[in-house]
């Protein structure tokens, strides 16, 4: 008898959980920390449901920034706008136009 109520126990606890889950995954809350805790919750629950997969991730993006060139790397900008705020870019395309002549490349 008792293991039949920890069986139903274990059941309806599993059922709650599911329920949460789904909750959390497909509700969408207006309060900004419900929301906070809903994208957290989301990324968690992504991550551990790929944490035992083999695809190596961080090699691919190992080998990603190996195919930028040094140049590409070390070409970054910075600029002041009409306001003085100070902007930086990592391109000159980035940069707005009027801009582009007052802009300075980086060091390496």
């Amino acid at each position: 008898m008792k293991f039949i109520r920890f069986i139903l126990w274990v059941v309806l606890a599993l059922i709650l959980v599911v329920m949460i889950d789904q909750l959390a995954i497909k509700r969408h809350f207006t309060t900004p920390v419900l929301k906070e805790v809903q994208v957290f919750y989301r990324d968690f629950r992504s991550r551990l449901l790929t944490l035992g997969r083999t695809d190596d991730r961080i090699g691919q993006t190992i080998e990603v920034q190996k195919d930028f060139s040094d140049e590409e790397a070390s070409s970054r900008y910075i600029y002041v706008d009409a306001a003085g705020v100070l902007h930086f870019a990592d391109s000159l395309n980035q940069v707005p136009p009027a801009y582009r002549q007052s802009a300075q490349r980086l060091a390496p």
